[in-house]
């Protein structure tokens, strides 16, 4: 499932205020939350050392890199009551996300360290909701 998000980049960066709104891949199947490096680029997060990271493809090894994650308030599904991507709820603690290969065909992949902070409701019909607390 995809599912709107902010990143934001870490309170001790040069400019904690930078921002990318973009979409993430929810994936129960990921124990962490990982960026494309065009993410980490655009929004200048450094990267803080390196880590051996088990994917689907098998072992690699990955930058890791300090950053927030936010999600838009309201109801994304209903076009009369469009999120305000002004409006987030940021989570309380900071993201230690790792590096996705380049080959990642999406900016951003949520993992259950974000996921096991929300309520996550699957549905038969294949859609979901991420609720927060």
């Amino acid at each position: 499932m995809l599912l709107p998000v902010v990143i934001l980049s870490a309170p001790d960066d040069a400019n904690p205020f930078l921002t990318l709104h973009t979409v993430g891949l929810l994936d129960t199947g990921a124990t962490g939350s990982a960026f494309h490096p065009r993410v980490i680029d655009r929004l200048g997060l450094q990267r803080r050392g390196r880590r051996r990271v088990g994917t689907a493809n098998g072992i690699i090894v990955a930058a890791e890199v300090n950053a927030r994650i936010g999600f838009p308030t309201g109801n994304t599904d209903d076009e009369r009551l469009s999120a305000d991507p002004q409006q987030l709820y940021v989570l309380e603690e900071g993201l230690l996300a790792f590096e996705l290969l380049v080959s990642f065909d999406h900016d951003v992949l949520i993992g259950m360290d974000v996921i096991g902070q929300c309520d996550l409701h699957i549905r038969r019909d294949g859609t979901a909701t991420l609720t927060l607390p």
